[in-house]
């Protein structure tokens, strides 16, 4: 089920996508995330929590509209939170697909994501 919070004092987009499967949850997804970014400033960081979800060849369109929601809106860096069933599909992008794309990082928890936006000052 997806869930989506931000922390405005951190300037930050919490994305918790799970398990989401059924499209109607893909659409509330985007426009979910579409509402919160204008809570957020320019720059902003994303932490998108990918943990149990399993990416389709049918998803590519879900996966692209929340990235070009989030480079519309300024995101700088997003952290991918991913486990042992999403690590084959997105351990290895440094970038977005959307061009010219935001930086991409990837942690096992969400607070391994937290130290690794802390550390760099984010």
């Amino acid at each position: 089920m997806f869930r989506a919070e931000i922390n405005t004092e951190k300037n930050r987009l919490y994305l918790y996508l799970g398990n989401i499967e059924e499209k109607e949850d893909f659409s509330q997804a985007v426009s979910e995330t579409e509402r919160l970014v204008r809570f957020l400033k320019q720059g902003f960081t994303c932490i998108s929590d990918l943990r149990g979800f399993t990416f389709t060849d049918n998803d590519h369109y879900f996966m692209q509209s929340i990235q070009e929601t989030l480079w519309d809106a300024g995101v700088k860096l997003v952290i991918r939170v991913i486990d042992e069933k999403s690590i084959k599909t997105f351990c290895f992008e440094k970038k977005s697909l959307v061009w010219p794309g935001y930086q991409l990082e990837t942690a096992f928890t969400i607070e391994e994501a937290e130290i690794i936006l802390s550390r760099i000052g984010l």
